[in-house]
């Protein structure tokens, strides 16, 4: 069973893929709708108002996932400038939240 988990898993990795947003999709919930278990959606610096819903075990993150982040992680560029905003009102009343994170 371990042996079958650990291929899984590695498998999983060689096949995943990275979603660029807003290069290849112009929301972040188009991203995650687009991705798979595995997948990374990786978001561009910039403000996004959405209301996102998560049902999936993908990484959800900016590019300070690629920086060398040390104990002044709170002014990296990437951080501050990559904003997930709830604060306009959804279109949908089931997607109050700015993230949701189901499953």
């Amino acid at each position: 069973m371990r042996k079958i988990l650990c291929l899984s898993i590695i498998f999983s990795t060689l096949f995943a893929t990275t979603i660029n947003i807003p290069a290849d999709y112009s929301t972040i919930q188009e991203g995650i709708d687009a991705s798979v278990d595995g997948d990374t959606v990786l978001v561009a610096q910039g403000i996004y108002y959405e209301h996102l819903i998560l049902e999936k075990s993908i990484v959800l993150a900016s590019h300070a996932i690629n920086d060398d982040l040390g104990s002044d992680w709170l002014n990296n560029e990437n951080i501050t400038g990559t904003i997930i905003s709830g604060a306009q009102e959804p279109s949908d009343p089931n997607k109050g939240s700015c993230l949701i994170i189901r499953g």
